[in-house]
């Protein structure tokens, strides 16, 4: 069997863990969580945020929010 070796974070490792079974691989751990909750890309906003989490996310977006409202500003004067 091929295999791939990945680096995710002490913080993601841990997760996973809790979320891994008794004499569960990581392998059959990703696949169950997969096709539970189908492609990775399906499964964004499924995890909870920490309240720091959120409150780095909403600093973020607030910084995106301000961007559009500056590029737009700057479109309409152009």
């Amino acid at each position: 069997m091929a295999t791939k070796t990945i680096t995710i974070t002490k913080s993601a490792y841990e997760a996973l863990l809790r979320e891994k079974r008794e004499n569960e691989s990581f392998s059959n751990l990703a696949l169950r969580l997969t096709k539970k909750h189908g492609t990775l890309k399906e499964c964004v906003g499924l995890w909870k945020l920490t309240r720091k989490e959120r409150k780095i996310f909403e600093q973020i977006k607030d910084s995106w929010d301000e961007s559009e409202k500056e590029i737009k500003r700057r479109m309409g004067s152009t």
